[in-house]
């Protein structure tokens, strides 16, 4: 069927290219660490004391308090207090001061289960390293050209690159540090490596004009 539409409206839709790039990669591997261990004078894992789920983390949540990794899960005092001090961890009124002393944490479930611990002095813990998988990666990258013709021997190329066409955010890795000061499970960058509330990783156009001749 012949094309109605007048001629300098068929220039400017007709050779038009859009072309994509989708890339997904799964996260890199995660290790959950505690303190420096005396043996391997390295950063230890914990032991596992309750049912650990071996997909822990995966599903990102973003709140007021930032964006966390482990969602569900939360750091408690660790019981090996009890072994240290059974007065201190029956009644903080019998510490001392132990408590400012003794900061391990422990992982706690939704229910207050507490499934991973630090190891005793002389452990390496049982959990194992790079058990879990950190934030995957999504970027879906598009191009769009029109190249109009002056004459035989001209023409004007117009492209426009939009990179993250649908603004998605692919976060960094998140602390994993079991002992760290409320931090845990907490992603403060994106995959770039800006920081998250800045510019990185956002979407954003790039307009290019070529003349062929």
């Amino acid at each position: 069927m012949p094309c109605s539409s007048p001629g300098w409206v068929q220039s400017i839709v007709n050779d038009i290219q859009v072309s994509g790039i989708m890339n997904y990669t799964s996260g890199a591997p995660l290790s959950i660490t505690t303190t420096t261990n005396t043996i391997t004078n390295s950063a230890a894992t914990p032991n596992i004391v309750g049912d650990f789920p071996r997909d822990l983390g995966g599903k990102i949540v973003e709140s007021s308090s930032g964006v966390n990794y482990f969602a569900g899960y939360s750091q408690v005092g660790d019981p090996g207090l009890a072994q240290v001090s059974a007065l201190c961890a029956a009644s903080s009124a019998n510490c001392n001061g132990l408590v400012t002393g003794y900061s391990n944490k422990a992982l706690a479930d939704a229910n207050g289960n507490i499934i991973l611990m630090n190891p005793q002095p002389g452990e390496v813990g049982n959990l194992g390293q790079s058990t879990l998988r950190g934030p995957g990666r999504f970027d879906l990258d598009m191009n769009v050209m029109k190249k109009i013709r002056i004459d035989e021997a001209k023409s004007v190329e117009i492209r426009v690159d939009v990179v993250n066409v649908l603004n998605h955010p692919n976060f960094g890795t998140p602390s994993t540090a079991l002992n760290s000061n409320g931090t845990f499970g907490r992603i403060t960058t994106l995959a770039s490596g800006t920081n998250i509330g800045g510019n990185g990783g956002m979407r954003s156009f790039v307009m290019n004009l070529r003349f062929n001749f």
